[in-house]
């Protein structure tokens, strides 16, 4: 409703004898006319675009004058309030003016004649219920759907696979990838999913059925492990496992370890020494003959009373008043040098220098205190004899004996019952998946 007081005054003080209006609206105006006073009281219709209003004042002497007012009307909606401040339209030559309204968070448009729905489309996370609240007027988003995490109206994903304890992926076999709101296990490399089981289990790379998935070539040996695998070459071999490795020739060139009698043979060799020679085995790289010292033990020489060892071989000798047999090993009393029947009083051998009896024991026997009787040496006693397991004395001599699941091999020495021979190998050249490493030698007795 628009409503106008009019009072008019003149500067003569004359009185107004008249007040009119014109141009007042057809329908819904009415004009209470006081004068000099008026009161102009109209509720306009939607249309305001025609509408001037001019009142005209006259006084006793018949002078008039007129007075168009600017008219500053509000039409704000649902008890908002009008911003007198803002013009949005203007009618009839600027005589009407709409003003502006200042709406509640509630309403909007240029009269706040629409309600807002704080639930439009877009005001919460998609799927994410939403509630409108009155006082205070606005809307409550629900929680954020399951994987996400927010207030409702900004939900994000939060990574479940940079923790784990927010996913249930095997840390050993599977991979944990991020989706949105969610994540997934999959099986690491080397790994298959079990259709029963649903958990990875690891892939036996080498087994035959995979042979076309793993790189392991010719002459090696292949090792499955957790997701992975590794190659090596095989004993006696050399090379590049993921390539394929050759024999190694231990017996010329540079991969020679054997510096005696060495037969070579595919992945293997045996390395041996002449008569009178044997294996130095204390550099395990490198395979030397060394000269055997015949002399040390008894056992290894036939010699009656003195062994003078030399390169290869021995000689044997006699005492003063001895000479050699014709066996090259057993010594004989020089004619010269026989004893009388007496023998010297000695018990076993007896030599006679020029008047000068002397007392002698033959081999595994040493001259006692007395000069005269002859005891045992126990043998044993010295470096178990040379045997490498058993050692038994016995009077004049000794043998060595093994034990139980070995066999004697010479005199000395005692060897597995199942091993056919001595011989040594070389491993060489080892090399996990894709990553090919060098010749790596170690030598192993079989």
């Amino acid at each position: 409703m628009i409503k106008i007081n009019v009072t008019v005054t003149d500067l003569d003080n004359d009185p107004i004898t008249k007040l009119m209006v014109n141009g007042l609206p057809a329908q819904g105006a009415v004009f209470t006319n006081t004068t000099p006073t008026g009161v102009l009281t109209w509720t306009p219709p939607v249309n305001l675009t025609t509408l001037t209003v001019t009142f005209v004042a006259t006084d006793s002497k018949g002078a008039a004058t007129t007075s168009s007012p600017s008219i500053l009307y509000c039409d704000c909606k649902n008890n908002n309030t009008c911003n007198f401040e803002t013009i949005e339209e203007t009618y009839a030559n600027s005589s009407v003016q709409l003003v502006g309204c200042n709406c509640t968070d509630q309403y909007t448009g240029d009269q706040c004649e629409t309600e807002v729905n704080p639930c439009d489309e877009g005001a919460c996370y998609d799927n994410v219920t939403c509630t409108v609240i009155r006082n205070p007027f606005g809307r409550r988003c629900g929680p954020c759907p399951a994987g996400l995490e927010g207030d409702g109206i900004v939900c994000n994903d939060f990574d479940e696979c940079i923790n784990s304890s927010r996913n249930n992926c095997t840390e050993m076999s599977e991979n944990c990838v991020n989706t949105i709101g969610s994540f997934r296990c999959d099986c690491k490399p080397g790994y298959v999913r079990n259709a029963k089981t649903k958990k990875c289990d690891d892939v036996n790379e080498c087994n035959s059925q995979f042979a076309d998935n793993y790189k392991c070539k010719t002459n090696t040996d292949c090792k499955n492990t957790n997701g992975s695998y590794s190659c090596s070459c095989k004993k006696g071999f050399k090379g590049d496992p993921l390539v394929g490795c050759s024999d190694i020739d231990e017996c010329n060139g540079a991969d020679r370890i054997c510096f005696g009698l060495c037969e070579n043979s595919v992945g293997s060799f045996n390395c041996s020494c002449s008569a009178g020679y044997k294996l130095n085995t204390e550099n395990k790289t490198l395979l030397s003959c060394e000269d055997i010292d015949e002399c040390k033990f008894s056992t290894d020489n036939n010699c009656d009373q003195v062994c003078v060892d030399n390169e290869g071989s021995y000689n044997c000798t006699c005492k003063s008043g001895f000479k050699l047999g014709n066996d090259g090993s057993s010594c004989v009393v020089k004619t010269e040098n026989k004893c009388d029947s007496t023998n010297g009083g000695c018990e076993r051998l007896c030599t006679n220098s020029s008047g000068t009896v002397t007392c002698h024991c033959p081999r595994g026997f040493n001259l006692s205190s007395d000069g005269k009787s002859c005891m045992d040496v126990n043998e044993c006693l010295t470096s178990n004899g040379g045997c490498s397991q058993n050692c038994t004395n016995y009077d004049g001599s000794y043998n060595c004996s093994c034990r139980s699941g070995y066999k004697l091999k010479g005199a000395r020495m005692c060897e597995g019952l199942y091993s056919l021979k001595s011989h040594y190998s070389l491993n060489s050249g080892s090399s996990s998946t894709g990553i090919p490493r060098g010749p790596l030698r170690r030598l192993t007795i079989i």
